[in-house]
């Protein structure tokens, strides 16, 4: 066993301290309700990206409606902001006659592909000769047109690298029962995204200002606006971080209690520009086990919520996620996400100054003597080419496969040991999921419940 070490990979401990730090030096994703937000910076883009871009909204072949458009729309500043890049795979959500849609192709080019979604009603209500304009005669052939309600959108596990938003977020919550739009289950509809998305996927969304504190059906259904806060609140919930927003789109001037359908703003809303991101799959992951000697589990629960107040209280420089087995012998498994080997020795500085933290953790180490065995824990690095591309949930569901496996490839996570052990990590949305996820990892698979009172934070 072994716990990070500053400039190291492993050393071998021991001691009721040791036992304790590695229980505890086991980390998730950062909350998402305290997401770091870099205003109007643009992910790092490589030449050749910021050419595709300004080569797809140069095309000559644009719709004319299209480049009248440009010169409010930003389209450009937007793209690069968002970080849209040839080969991408990318989801234009409520695409209207797909002014983004046919930008949005022409930047992922032929390696790339584009799906251009709309509600089932826009046949009726949008005009039959707009979507042939646009995309009749295979004139734009990585584009797809999807017709589908909000909540039926049901694309293949990590099938998007990008989804884009452009002035609709604020109609999923608009309804009204005559017309065939919605309702719409936000939430269900943010998850079904994070779930099509590969690990570090974007979301752009951009929107029209409503006033602060606006409640979004009320100013959806009069102004067709949205706060901002809102926004950043569902994505939020959904596990989404909110990466950056970008000010190409602000007009102070704007009357934010006019409909944007007025002659007075129309065109010249203020509007915001946000990138989300869902969470990166780790690049290495430490795994702690211990096993919980039979009806101790009470005392077992006990010290660690304990030691959770601890860590909170004395600032634990990593978060960690506790998961605990169904069945017997009952185990639990810590989970640590670190970046870069740079992160582990980061943390394990931290650790090593923080005294009153460590006097804690000894205690704790002692009181778990005899009701638990002693952790052994191991580094392991993440294998993107060994499992699935699906969206890196571990924490943000009620429930984790894991399996020790030996496949050439699994429809999980794979993060593989020093010493070749290969362990595949899921996250289930609920028993008859994990039963699934189970079934398909094979033999051994075994199914975790998350602990959130010891965890740090306490999240899902």
């Amino acid at each position: 066993m072994f716990v990070p070490e500053a400039g190291a990979r492993k050393r071998p401990v021991s001691g009721p301290m040791l036992a304790a730090l590695l229980a505890l030096a086991a980390a998730c994703k950062p909350p998402p309700s305290t997401p770091r937000v870099q205003r109007g910076d643009s992910p790092p883009a490589a030449a050749f990206t910021v050419a595709a871009i300004e080569t797809a909204v140069s095309n000559p072949n644009r719709l004319p409606a299209d480049r009248d458009r440009d010169s409010s729309d930003r389209p450009a500043e937007v793209l690069e902001f968002l970080g849209v890049a040839p080969g991408m795979r990318a989801l234009d959500m409520n695409a209207a006659t797909g002014y983004y849609a046919e930008l949005l192709a022409r930047v992922v080019g032929p390696a790339g592909h584009v799906i251009a979604h709309n509600h089932p009603g826009a046949r009726a209500t949008l005009a039959a000769e707009d979507f042939e304009r646009r995309y009749g005669g295979n004139r734009l052939p990585n584009a797809e047109q999807l017709f589908a309600a909000h909540n039926d959108i049901a694309l293949p596990a990590g099938s998007l690298d990008a989804v884009l938003m452009s002035m609709i977020y604020h109609d999923t919550y608009w309804y009204d029962p005559k017309v065939d739009w919605g309702p719409v289950d936000q939430h269900a509809l943010l998850e079904s995204l994070y779930g099509a998305l590969v690990p570090g996927g974007i979301v752009g969304v951009i929107d029209h200002f409503a006033e602060p504190g606006t409640d979004p059906r009320e100013s959806a259904k009069a102004t067709h606006r949205i706060d901002a806060a809102v926004v950043r609140a569902d994505f939020a919930a959904a596990g989404f971080t909110l990466e950056a927003e970008s000010d190409v789109l602000r007009n102070p001037a704007d009357d934010r209690t006019a409909s944007v359908f007025d002659d007075a703003v129309r065109g010249r809303t203020d509007r915001f520009v946000m990138r989300f991101r869902t969470q990166p799959t780790p690049a290495l992951l430490q795994i702690t086990t211990e096993r919980i000697a039979p009806g101790r589990d009470a005392e077992y629960g006990a010290i660690e919520e304990h030691l959770a107040g601890v860590c909170a209280r004395l600032r634990c420089p990593n978060d960690y996620l506790a998961l605990e087995s169904d069945g017997s012998p009952k185990e639990v498994w810590w989970l640590v996400a670190y970046a870069t080997q740079a992160d582990v020795d980061r943390v394990a500085a931290a650790y090593a100054a923080n005294e009153p933290l460590l006097a804690e953790l000894r205690a704790g180490a002692v009181a778990k003597k005899g009701i638990a065995d002693d952790p052994a824990s191991v580094l392991t690095t993440f294998r993107p080419d060994t499992g699935s591309a699906a969206a890196w949930r571990i924490g943000m569901d009620e429930l984790v496969v894991i399996a020790e496996t030996s496949e050439a490839t699994v429809p999980a996570s794979v993060f593989e040991s020093a010493d070749g052990r290969r362990f595949a990590v899921a996250s289930a949305a609920g028993r008859e999921n994990a039963a699934a996820i189970a079934a398909r990892l094979g033999g051994g698979a075994r199914v975790f419940a998350v602990r959130p009172s010891w965890s740090k934070p306490a999240a899902a």
